[in-house]
C-alpha cells in the first residue's frame, strides 16, 4: 500500500515531467508575419503575371498586323 509521502512524491514527479515536455510550435505573431509575407509575394506574382500577359498580347498583335 502506498503511503501518503510516496504518493505525494510520485505526483510531484509526474507534475515536473509534465511541465518539462514543452511543445515546439510557432507563435501567433510568427504565423501572422509569414502570412503577410506570403500575401505580398503572391500579389506581386499576380501583378507580374498581368504585365507579362499584356506584353505577350502586344507582341502577338504586332506580329498579326505585319
Amino acid at each position: 500500500m502506498l503511503t501518503r509521502k510516496v504518493l505525494k512524491r510520485l505526483l510531484k514527479k509526474l507534475f515536473i515531467l509534465k511541465n518539462k515536455t514543452k511543445l515546439k510550435a510557432f507563435t501567433l505573431s510568427e504565423m501572422l508575419v509569414v502570412l503577410a509575407i506570403t500575401a505580398i509575394v503572391v500579389s506581386l506574382a499576380f501583378v507580374i503575371l498581368n504585365l507579362v500577359t499584356k506584353q505577350i498580347q502586344l507582341i502577338s498583335t504586332n506580329y498579326i498586323n505585319d
